[in-house]
């Protein structure tokens, strides 16, 4: 039972004894929202909460999915979510501060947060900004109403700029001679993957000098996803982080957001990783999918993305 009073938020330990370091001391920015499957037979909420402070907690952003009664200010996990809460984003601490509104029309729920750039101090006053806004993402409950599910907003397609590629049912090799054309930094990817054959797939994004890359990659065995990356910025802990994602049909979903040093990739619209990745060559562009075993990249789609403010 999560109880909540007025501004405070705490979670009572089931043992009596004090909640893990991991969670910190307090939980910021709170989230309590009603949340339905896209049939809407099913409504729950979700819990979300960013632990602080920094220098103890880990500042991903954690969530449950439950019941609330209005009327005790109580907040009750499912079965699932009884002895850990999940992540929406396995990034290195990126994802952060997230904010939570309801469109007045459709009534979708949309996330958006502050992406921190996991810099230092004298790399960002020598750069003169620090930390930037991620883009918006719709929550919603999946079809048996046990978990969230979550996908970049629809109107980002209104950014893109060229279509660069737009083709299905391609060998490996095939998608990698379109891929070795593209050379932008504000690029939209996605791909549909037939994984059935495979014991692991994924993509590199911005390669280029001795050190550039950037990697996201699906261990289908072990049903995780893994991103990496050697050009993190010297205020960031780790440079590979990784969580699970279930597949069920031998396929997977990757959508990817590339803003420079800034990539956002979404998997099977259920989980995202965040990445800050700083290249040491302001060149490095290239990309490619590699695998270990067969795959048909059934859908492949990349454009370049325009800026907010054109």
């Amino acid at each position: 039972m999560i109880n909540i009073a007025r501004n405070s938020i705490y979670q009572t330990p089931k043992t009596g004894t004090n909640q893990s370091a991991l969670y910190g001391t307090s939980w910021e920015l709170p989230i309590i929202l009603p949340v339905t499957n896209e049939a809407g037979t099913i409504t729950k909420y979700f819990f979300s909460i960013s632990p602080a402070p920094a220098s103890i907690a880990d500042n991903k952003v954690y969530y449950w999915v439950g019941d609330f009664d209005l009327e005790t200010g109580k907040f009750t996990p499912d079965e699932g979510f009884e002895g850990e809460p999940h992540m929406l984003d396995y990034g290195a601490n990126v994802f952060t501060g997230p904010s939570c509104l309801v469109d007045p029309v459709s009534g979708n729920i949309y996330m958006f947060s502050i992406m921190q750039d996991q810099r230092g101090a004298a790399e960002q006053g020598a750069s003169g900004w620090a930390h930037t806004a991620g883009i918006a993402r719709r929550i919603w409950l999946n079809d048996e109403g046990t978990d969230l599910m979550m996908a970049p907003i629809e109107a980002l397609h209104s950014l893109e700029k060229e279509v660069l590629i737009n083709e299905t049912n391609l060998t490996l090799e095939a998608a990698n001679s379109l891929l070795a054309n593209i050379d932008e930094d504000m690029l939209y990817i996605k791909l549909t993957v037939d994984i059935s054959e495979a014991a692991e797939f994924g993509i590199s994004l911005k390669q280029g000098g001795k050190w550039d890359a950037t990697t996201y990659t699906y261990n289908v065995a072990g049903e995780t996803i893994q991103g990496r990356t050697e050009n993190k910025g010297e205020g960031a802990g780790v440079s590979t982080v990784s969580g699970a994602l279930p597949n069920e049909d031998g396929t997977i979903s990757i959508e990817i957001y590339v803003d420079r040093s800034l990539v956002e990739a979404f998997f099977n619209d259920y989980k995202a990783i965040s990445i800050r990745a700083y290249t040491d060559d302001p060149d490095s562009h290239a990309m490619n999918l590699f695998t270990e075993g067969n795959v048909t990249i059934e859908s492949l789609y990349v454009a370049v993305m325009g800026s907010i403010y054109e």
